[in-house]
Protein backbone atom coordinates (compact mmCIF):
# COMPACT_ATOMS: atom_id res chain seq x y z
CA UNK A 1 0.00 0.00 0.00
CA UNK A 2 2.86 2.38 0.81
CA UNK A 3 4.33 1.93 -2.68
CA UNK A 4 0.94 2.59 -4.25
CA UNK A 5 0.49 5.79 -2.26
CA UNK A 6 3.96 6.91 -3.27
CA UNK A 7 3.05 6.26 -6.92
CA UNK A 8 -0.13 8.33 -6.45
CA UNK A 9 1.93 11.20 -5.03
CA UNK A 10 4.37 11.01 -7.95
CA UNK A 11 1.43 11.16 -10.38
CA UNK A 12 0.21 14.37 -8.73
CA UNK A 13 3.70 15.87 -9.13
CA UNK A 14 3.39 15.23 -12.88
CA UNK A 15 -0.03 16.79 -13.30
CA UNK A 16 -2.33 13.84 -12.52
CA UNK A 17 -4.71 13.25 -9.62
CA UNK A 18 -3.78 9.73 -8.49
CA UNK A 19 -3.60 6.10 -9.63
CA UNK A 20 -6.06 3.38 -10.55
CA UNK A 21 -5.36 -0.13 -9.23
CA UNK A 22 -6.83 -2.95 -11.33
CA UNK A 23 -6.58 -6.65 -10.38
CA UNK A 24 -8.16 -9.13 -12.81
CA UNK A 25 -9.28 -12.23 -10.91
CA UNK A 26 -11.50 -14.47 -13.04
CA UNK A 27 -14.18 -14.85 -15.69
CA UNK A 28 -17.39 -16.80 -15.11
CA UNK A 29 -19.69 -18.58 -17.57
CA UNK A 30 -18.32 -16.77 -20.65
CA UNK A 31 -20.00 -17.22 -24.02
CA UNK A 32 -18.27 -19.61 -26.41
CA UNK A 33 -16.92 -17.25 -29.07
CA UNK A 34 -14.81 -19.78 -30.99
CA UNK A 35 -16.62 -22.02 -33.47
CA UNK A 36 -13.78 -24.55 -33.21
CA UNK A 37 -15.04 -25.31 -29.73
CA UNK A 38 -12.12 -23.93 -27.71
CA UNK A 39 -11.64 -20.50 -26.19
CA UNK A 40 -8.48 -18.83 -24.85
CA UNK A 41 -9.74 -15.72 -23.05
CA UNK A 42 -7.65 -12.79 -21.85
CA UNK A 43 -8.51 -9.30 -20.59
CA UNK A 44 -7.37 -6.04 -22.17
CA UNK A 45 -7.52 -3.03 -19.83
CA UNK A 46 -7.47 0.55 -21.16
CA UNK A 47 -7.51 3.92 -19.38
CA UNK A 48 -6.83 7.33 -20.95
CA UNK A 49 -5.01 5.83 -23.92
CA UNK A 50 -2.84 3.42 -21.90
CA UNK A 51 -3.43 -0.32 -22.37
CA UNK A 52 -2.32 -3.46 -20.53
CA UNK A 53 -3.44 -7.09 -20.79
CA UNK A 54 -3.43 -10.36 -18.92
CA UNK A 55 -2.06 -13.64 -20.19
CA UNK A 56 -4.50 -15.90 -22.05
CA UNK A 57 -5.93 -18.93 -20.23
CA UNK A 58 -6.26 -21.89 -22.59
CA UNK A 59 -9.41 -23.87 -23.40
CA UNK A 60 -11.83 -22.57 -20.81
CA UNK A 61 -14.94 -20.45 -20.40
CA UNK A 62 -14.26 -19.98 -16.67
CA UNK A 63 -10.71 -18.58 -16.69
CA UNK A 64 -8.78 -17.91 -13.47
CA UNK A 65 -6.24 -15.16 -14.13
CA UNK A 66 -5.36 -13.91 -10.64
CA UNK A 67 -3.17 -11.49 -12.57
CA UNK A 68 -0.50 -9.20 -11.19
CA UNK A 69 -2.31 -5.88 -10.58
CA UNK A 70 -2.13 -3.15 -13.21
CA UNK A 71 -1.58 0.44 -12.10
CA UNK A 72 -2.56 3.44 -14.25
CA UNK A 73 -1.85 7.12 -13.73
CA UNK A 74 -5.16 9.04 -13.65
CA UNK A 75 -5.58 12.59 -14.95
CA UNK A 76 -9.37 12.97 -14.76
CA UNK A 77 -11.94 11.55 -12.30
CA UNK A 78 -14.37 11.36 -15.23
CA UNK A 79 -12.13 8.95 -17.16
CA UNK A 80 -13.59 5.61 -18.24
CA UNK A 81 -11.87 2.33 -17.48
CA UNK A 82 -12.53 -0.14 -20.30
CA UNK A 83 -12.09 -3.87 -19.80
CA UNK A 84 -12.54 -6.08 -22.85
CA UNK A 85 -12.53 -9.88 -22.67
CA UNK A 86 -11.04 -11.31 -25.86
CA UNK A 87 -10.12 -14.67 -27.38
CA UNK A 88 -6.41 -15.12 -28.05
CA UNK A 89 -7.23 -16.97 -31.30
CA UNK A 90 -9.77 -14.52 -32.75
CA UNK A 91 -9.21 -11.11 -34.35
CA UNK A 92 -12.59 -9.89 -33.08
CA UNK A 93 -13.22 -7.07 -30.62
CA UNK A 94 -14.46 -8.23 -27.22
CA UNK A 95 -16.12 -11.54 -28.28
CA UNK A 96 -16.71 -12.36 -24.60
CA UNK A 97 -18.06 -8.92 -23.76
CA UNK A 98 -16.79 -5.73 -22.17
CA UNK A 99 -17.08 -3.70 -19.01
CA UNK A 100 -16.98 0.09 -18.61
CA UNK A 101 -16.33 1.68 -15.20
CA UNK A 102 -15.94 5.37 -14.41
CA UNK A 103 -12.99 6.23 -12.17
CA UNK A 104 -15.22 8.40 -9.96
CA UNK A 105 -17.48 5.41 -9.24
CA UNK A 106 -14.92 2.83 -8.08
CA UNK A 107 -13.88 2.17 -4.43
CA UNK A 108 -11.07 4.21 -2.92
CA UNK A 109 -9.54 1.42 -0.84
CA UNK A 110 -7.19 -1.35 -2.01
CA UNK A 111 -7.75 -4.85 -0.62
CA UNK A 112 -11.53 -5.04 -0.74
CA UNK A 113 -13.04 -8.29 -2.08
CA UNK A 114 -13.14 -8.47 -5.87
CA UNK A 115 -16.57 -7.79 -7.37
CA UNK A 116 -18.31 -9.76 -10.14
CA UNK A 117 -19.66 -7.58 -12.96
CA UNK A 118 -22.06 -8.63 -15.71
CA UNK A 119 -20.32 -8.32 -19.07
CA UNK A 120 -21.96 -6.03 -21.64
CA UNK A 121 -22.74 -6.84 -25.26
CA UNK A 122 -23.08 -10.61 -24.81
CA UNK A 123 -25.78 -13.01 -23.70
CA UNK A 124 -23.96 -14.18 -20.59
CA UNK A 125 -20.74 -13.95 -18.61
CA UNK A 126 -19.24 -12.13 -15.65
CA UNK A 127 -15.83 -10.59 -14.97
CA UNK A 128 -14.45 -10.73 -11.43
CA UNK A 129 -12.14 -7.78 -10.78
CA UNK A 130 -10.85 -5.55 -7.98
CA UNK A 131 -10.61 -1.87 -8.89
CA UNK A 132 -9.58 0.98 -6.59
CA UNK A 133 -8.73 4.65 -7.10
CA UNK A 134 -6.05 6.14 -4.84
CA UNK A 135 -6.04 9.93 -4.99
CA UNK A 136 -2.67 11.59 -4.50
CA UNK A 137 -2.05 14.31 -1.89
CA UNK A 138 -2.91 17.92 -2.74
CA UNK A 139 -0.27 19.71 -4.79
CA UNK A 140 0.59 21.91 -1.81
CA UNK A 141 1.65 18.89 0.26
CA UNK A 142 3.15 16.79 -2.54
CA UNK A 143 6.91 16.83 -2.89
CA UNK A 144 8.11 19.18 -5.60
CA UNK A 145 9.63 17.38 -8.60
CA UNK A 146 13.38 17.69 -9.03
CA UNK A 147 15.03 18.57 -12.32
CA UNK A 148 14.39 15.71 -14.72
CA UNK A 149 17.61 15.79 -16.74
CA UNK A 150 21.12 15.90 -15.34
CA UNK A 151 24.19 17.19 -17.23
CA UNK A 152 25.93 14.82 -19.62
CA UNK A 153 28.35 12.63 -17.65
CA UNK A 154 30.59 9.65 -18.43
CA UNK A 155 28.60 6.40 -18.16
CA UNK A 156 30.99 4.24 -16.21
CA UNK A 157 30.39 3.93 -12.50
CA UNK A 158 26.85 3.33 -11.30
CA UNK A 159 26.17 0.00 -13.01
CA UNK A 160 27.83 -1.60 -10.00
CA UNK A 161 25.02 -0.26 -7.81
CA UNK A 162 22.59 -2.40 -9.83
CA UNK A 163 24.72 -5.50 -9.40
CA UNK A 164 26.20 -5.40 -12.92
CA UNK A 165 29.68 -4.66 -14.14
CA UNK A 166 30.22 -1.64 -16.36
CA UNK A 167 29.92 -2.39 -20.10
CA UNK A 168 33.15 -2.45 -22.09
CA UNK A 169 34.09 0.80 -23.77
CA UNK A 170 33.48 0.80 -27.54
CA UNK A 171 36.28 1.34 -30.02
CA UNK A 172 36.66 4.94 -31.28
CA UNK A 173 34.43 5.66 -34.27
CA UNK A 174 36.11 5.75 -37.66
CA UNK A 175 33.86 8.59 -38.78
CA UNK A 176 32.57 11.65 -36.98
CA UNK A 177 29.05 10.92 -38.22
CA UNK A 178 27.16 8.51 -35.97
CA UNK A 179 25.01 5.84 -37.70
CA UNK A 180 21.22 6.12 -37.32
CA UNK A 181 19.75 4.06 -34.45
CA UNK A 182 18.33 0.63 -35.23
CA UNK A 183 14.67 -0.07 -34.56
CA UNK A 184 14.24 -1.35 -31.02
CA UNK A 185 16.99 0.81 -29.58
CA UNK A 186 16.69 4.27 -28.11
CA UNK A 187 19.33 6.88 -28.94
CA UNK A 188 20.78 8.90 -26.10
CA UNK A 189 20.18 12.67 -26.26
CA UNK A 190 22.85 14.82 -27.90
CA UNK A 191 25.91 15.06 -25.69
CA UNK A 192 27.82 18.20 -24.78
CA UNK A 193 31.18 19.01 -26.39
CA UNK A 194 32.99 17.65 -23.34
CA UNK A 195 31.01 14.42 -23.47
CA UNK A 196 31.63 14.10 -27.21
CA UNK A 197 35.36 14.41 -26.57
CA UNK A 198 35.14 11.69 -23.93
CA UNK A 199 33.32 9.43 -26.36
CA UNK A 200 35.98 9.98 -29.02
CA UNK A 201 38.53 8.94 -26.42
CA UNK A 202 36.73 5.63 -25.92
CA UNK A 203 34.38 6.40 -22.99
CA UNK A 204 30.62 5.92 -23.00
CA UNK A 205 28.63 9.06 -22.21
CA UNK A 206 25.00 10.07 -22.12
CA UNK A 207 22.57 12.67 -20.86
CA UNK A 208 20.67 10.71 -18.22
CA UNK A 209 17.11 11.52 -17.09
CA UNK A 210 16.97 11.21 -13.30
CA UNK A 211 14.00 11.37 -10.98
CA UNK A 212 13.95 12.39 -7.33
CA UNK A 213 12.06 9.84 -5.23
CA UNK A 214 12.57 11.08 -1.68
CA UNK A 215 14.29 14.41 -2.19
CA UNK A 216 17.70 12.83 -1.49
CA UNK A 217 17.55 9.64 -3.58
CA UNK A 218 17.58 9.64 -7.39
CA UNK A 219 16.68 6.94 -9.92
CA UNK A 220 18.19 6.42 -13.38
CA UNK A 221 16.79 4.03 -16.07
CA UNK A 222 19.08 2.66 -18.78
CA UNK A 223 19.24 -0.37 -21.07
CA UNK A 224 22.25 -2.45 -22.08
CA UNK A 225 22.76 -4.60 -25.16
CA UNK A 226 23.81 -7.97 -23.65
CA UNK A 227 25.83 -8.81 -26.77
CA UNK A 228 27.66 -5.54 -27.43
CA UNK A 229 27.64 -4.01 -23.97
CA UNK A 230 26.51 -0.57 -25.17
CA UNK A 231 24.50 1.45 -22.65
CA UNK A 232 21.63 3.72 -23.71
CA UNK A 233 19.33 5.95 -21.70
CA UNK A 234 15.56 5.96 -22.01
CA UNK A 235 13.78 9.13 -23.19
CA UNK A 236 12.41 11.26 -20.39
CA UNK A 237 8.75 10.24 -20.85
CA UNK A 238 9.63 6.54 -20.96
CA UNK A 239 11.84 6.79 -17.86
CA UNK A 240 8.98 8.49 -16.04
CA UNK A 241 6.58 5.71 -17.05
CA UNK A 242 9.02 3.00 -15.94
CA UNK A 243 9.66 4.67 -12.58
CA UNK A 244 5.93 5.05 -11.88
CA UNK A 245 5.26 1.40 -12.76
CA UNK A 246 8.21 0.15 -10.71
CA UNK A 247 7.13 2.20 -7.68
CA UNK A 248 3.61 0.79 -7.99
CA UNK A 249 4.88 -2.80 -8.04
CA UNK A 250 3.79 -3.65 -11.59
CA UNK A 251 5.19 -6.77 -13.22
CA UNK A 252 5.60 -5.22 -16.67
CA UNK A 253 4.93 -2.15 -18.82
CA UNK A 254 3.75 -2.07 -22.44
CA UNK A 255 5.42 0.93 -24.13
CA UNK A 256 3.51 0.40 -27.38
CA UNK A 257 4.06 1.80 -30.86
CA UNK A 258 5.35 5.09 -29.48
CA UNK A 259 8.51 3.19 -28.46
CA UNK A 260 9.18 0.49 -31.08
CA UNK A 261 6.38 -1.73 -29.73
CA UNK A 262 8.58 -2.55 -26.74
CA UNK A 263 7.54 -4.09 -23.45
CA UNK A 264 9.63 -3.90 -20.28
CA UNK A 265 9.47 -6.69 -17.73
CA UNK A 266 9.92 -5.34 -14.19
CA UNK A 267 9.54 -8.59 -12.23
CA UNK A 268 11.19 -10.97 -11.51
CA UNK A 269 14.06 -9.29 -13.45
CA UNK A 270 14.37 -6.19 -15.59
CA UNK A 271 14.27 -6.92 -19.32
CA UNK A 272 13.16 -5.05 -22.47
CA UNK A 273 11.67 -7.00 -25.38
CA UNK A 274 10.87 -5.94 -28.96
CA UNK A 275 10.38 -7.81 -32.22
CA UNK A 276 14.11 -7.25 -32.85
CA UNK A 277 15.27 -8.94 -29.65
CA UNK A 278 15.88 -8.11 -26.00
CA UNK A 279 18.02 -5.74 -23.93
CA UNK A 280 18.94 -5.82 -20.27
CA UNK A 281 17.44 -2.99 -18.22
CA UNK A 282 19.00 -1.39 -15.16
CA UNK A 283 17.48 0.87 -12.56
CA UNK A 284 20.24 2.71 -10.75
CA UNK A 285 19.97 4.75 -7.56
CA UNK A 286 22.25 7.52 -6.39
CA UNK A 287 22.25 10.19 -3.73
CA UNK A 288 24.38 12.51 -5.85
CA UNK A 289 22.64 13.54 -9.12
CA UNK A 290 25.93 14.83 -10.50
CA UNK A 291 27.96 11.65 -10.15
CA UNK A 292 28.93 9.66 -13.29
CA UNK A 293 26.59 6.94 -14.52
Amino acid sequence: IARLRRAAAQTVEKGGIGILYVRIVAGHNLVNADEAGTSDPYVRVTLEGKTQRTEAVRDTLNPKWNATPFVFAVRSPGADLRLGVLDDDLAVDDPFGKLLLKVSDVPTEVGLPAARHRLQGVAQGELEVEVAFLRGPPVSSAAKPAAAVAPAVPAAAAAASAGASAPPAPAPAASAAAPPPEAGTHPAPAASAAAAAATAAGAVSATVPRYSMTGSLWAVWVSVDPRKGDLQTYPTAVSQLLEDAWAAGQASVELGESFFGASVQLQPRLLQRTSKGSRDVRRLETRDPTQPV
